[in-house]
């Protein structure tokens, strides 16, 4: 009875925020419809109503399997960081003593309205830091822009979720900059070289200055990021 109550008020959180944001009608798999503008920032009770969500929906985790139960316990030890300052639904961060897991309202309003995906996403999140990736990739940075090493963990991890969202990044995402069919189940390092040879993610990148700014979002200008961010994250 408490949970049924629970997974309620999540629900009618969820779409009460997504409203709010003007997400009500709004989808990215229509076309047709347009994305509402990113706020200029947020007040602190769209920061605490954010971080609300994802605790109701943490603590319905713990009511679930084992695997739940595990992935709940990390994250609600995890330092939750609400904020607009980059450009995707969630990412995690190291620092010396802990993690923080970053949560940009706008956009994961905005791609789902699914309390499954969210935890999916949730799910991923913790997949970085159980393979630690925020300390594998942090060789290949020397060398290459944070996107494909993004892309790459990415796609090792999703395919591993079930619930996975699709409009993440996927097999058939690195397949498509690559031109040809790949392993599955791969560590990440197998699909970043695949997308770095030849120029492949060079040629990639060129094809989409066509399209709309990925910094911007479509407003013109161009998210800052803390210092605190840069510092070792990974989405």
């Amino acid at each position: 009875m408490i949970m049924g109550s629970t997974i309620e008020t999540t629900a009618a959180l969820l779409k009460r925020l997504r409203a709010e944001y003007g997400f009500t009608n709004y989808s990215w798999k229509d076309k047709s419809s347009v994305l509402p503008a990113r706020p200029e920032k947020l007040t602190v009770q769209q920061q605490d109503e954010f971080s609300t969500l994802i605790g109701n929906i943490i603590y319905n985790c713990q009511l679930g399997n084992d695997t739940f139960r595990f992935i709940a316990h990390i994250l609600g030890h995890m330092n939750r960081k609400v904020t607009l300052e980059f450009n995707a639904a969630a990412a995690v961060s190291m620092n010396t003593t802990y993690f923080d897991l970053w949560l940009n309202p706008y956009f994961m309003l905005a791609l789902t309205d699914d309390i499954d995906e969210i935890m999916a996403v949730m799910e991923h999140e913790i997949a970085h830091i159980l393979q630690r990736h925020l300390v594998r990739a942090k060789d290949y940075l020397r060398s290459s822009d944070i996107e494909p090493v993004n892309w790459a963990t990415d796609c090792s991890i999703n395919q591993l979720i079930p619930k996975i969202p699709s409009w993440t990044i996927s097999l058939k995402t690195i397949e498509g900059i690559c031109g040809k069919k790949l392993e599955p189940n791969r560590e990440f390092e197998y699909y970043l070289r695949e997308m770095l040879a030849d120029g492949k993610w060079r040629q990639f990148k060129e094809s989409r200055k066509s399209k709309a700014c990925q910094e911007c979002s479509g407003t013109g200008k161009k998210q800052p990021q803390s210092k605190e961010y840069r510092e070792g994250f990974k989405e």
